[in-house]
Formats: structure tokens, C-alpha cells, sequence
């Protein structure tokens, strides 16, 4: 009954998400995940509107507060990585972000992101090879910075 409810929920949430109005969504996808707190997909969402709605320390908090499978999927670690930029948590953003290009991420968002951390930390020449080789992997992804 609990994942049927969380379908419901879901599907609201994601409506209002889609059209827009990320504080409506935020409880109908809060609930739903509520329901199902090992649903990837909804941790995503929910961690979507916080962004939107400008609370990364509430989207660090729920992070902190998912089951351990969820805190390490790769798009999970990218929104800890975003939302520690976002605090003016630099080097633990790069730390995150570091381990994630290690493990051949391919997100040209976070490459951009990480990058610009590198910068305002005088680490550009490190920021020149990372683009370097994220550049040089043929895997038909659109570098789009």
C-alpha cells in the first residue's frame, strides 16, 4: 500500500515540479519519498526543488539522512558535490567532485562546476588537465560548457 500512496504523492509532486511551482511539489515528493525512502528517482526530485527553492543545506541534510546505497549513487554524490559549493563548502565540493571524475563522471554541468571551484582556488593548471581528459574520452557525449 505504502508504494501505491508514494506513486500518488509522486506523480502530484512531479506535475507541480514540471509546471514550475517547486514549493507545491517539494511536500507532495517529500511525502512520497517519505513513503519510500530507498526510491533513488524520488531523492532526485525532492533534492531537484530544494535546488530550485535556493535550500542547499537542506538538500545536504536529507543526503545525510538517506540510506548509505542512495548516498553513494553517482547522481546523489553530484547534488552533495552542488550543494557544498552552494554553502561555501569549496574543498569539500572538490573532494566529492574529485572522487567522481576519478570514476569517469560524465556530466558537463559538474565539470563545470568543479572547474570553477579549481579556479578561485589557484588550482587552474589542474582544472587545464581535467578538461583535457574529460575532453579526449570518446564516449559521444556533447561537451557543452
Amino acid at each position: 500500500m505504502r508504494k501505491a500512496h508514494a506513486t500518488v504523492y509522486g506523480r502530484i509532486g512531479r506535475w507541480y515540479r514540471d509546471a514550475e511551482n517547486n514549493a507545491v511539489a517539494l511536500p507532495w515528493l517529500s511525502k512520497a519519498r517519505d513513503l519510500v525512502p530507498d526510491t533513488q528517482f524520488l531523492l532526485e526530485d525532492v533534492l531537484g526543488c530544494l535546488n530550485v527553492l535556493d535550500r542547499p543545506q537542506k538538500g545536504l541534510d536529507l543526503i545525510g539522512k538517506a540510506p548509505a546505497t542512495l548516498r553513494q549513487a553517482v547522481p546523489i554524490r553530484s547534488w552533495e558535490a552542488w550543494f557544498l559549493s552552494e554553502t561555501q563548502q569549496p574543498e569539500e565540493a572538490m573532494a566529492v567532485y574529485a572522487e567522481l571524475f576519478r570514476q569517469a563522471h560524465r556530466n558537463p554541468d559538474d565539470l563545470l562546476t568543479y572547474t570553477a571551484l579549481m579556479e578561485k582556488a589557484d588550482r587552474l593548471k589542474e582544472a587545464i588537465a581535467l578538461c583535457d581528459q574529460y575532453c579526449t574520452v570518446k564516449d559521444n557525449v556533447d561537451v557543452r560548457i
